[in-house]
């Protein structure tokens, strides 16, 4: 019998290994926030495949993106003051782009290419990291990063986790979040 993998595993299935090793918040988030932004890039960069937006790509760069995620590059971003509502104006993001940006010619895929994808990165992104943040079978394996974003950024955030996971999980019910 095949066990069912969750989204949220399904991000971070590259880090595992070093998120059970990792109990630095900042190293933890890190290796979440390049997952969840690693996973974004090949979903969008597939859709775009599909949709046929991206002529003369070699789509080979989406196994070449895995290497965002290498632990030779922690040095590179701080991930202090890292929140939720502030996720793509936090410096990660930047770098994350930049890397994206510097990667992708390589493949056929030109800065104006990637520039027309990176909302839609971006958007898949932050589903992407509510994901593994709110998922049962991840959210204990990222609880140091978790409460470091809670203690920087008070109930507040708490509180749109929480109320983003209930709506989400309402509609998955086929019910209504009028009363949120």
């Amino acid at each position: 019998m095949m066990e069912f993998v969750g989204p949220g595993l399904n991000i971070l299935s590259k880090v595992l290994p070093l998120l059970t090793k990792e109990k630095d918040p900042l190293k933890q988030g890190y290796y979440v926030c390049m997952s969840a932004y690693n996973f974004a890039v090949k979903e969008v960069l597939k859709q775009a495949k599909e949709d046929k937006k991206l002529e003369g790509a070699d789509f080979r760069v989406l196994e070449a993106t895995d290497e965002f995620i290498s632990p030779k590059n922690l040095e590179n971003v701080n991930m202090s003051g890292f929140t939720l509502q502030g996720a793509l104006s936090h410096s990660f993001i930047n770098y994350a782009d930049e890397t994206l940006n510097k990667l992708a010619p390589n493949y056929g895929i030109n800065t104006t290419q990637i520039d027309r994808l990176m909302t839609d990165i971006h958007s898949s992104f932050s589903r992407n990291l509510l994901l593994v943040l709110t998922d049962a079978k991840t959210a204990e394996k990222v609880e140091g990063f978790r409460n470091l974003m809670i203690l920087d950024n008070s109930q507040l955030q708490l509180q749109e986790v929480l109320e983003t996971v209930c709506k989400e999980k309402i509609k998955k019910l086929g019910g209504t979040d009028l009363w949120l």
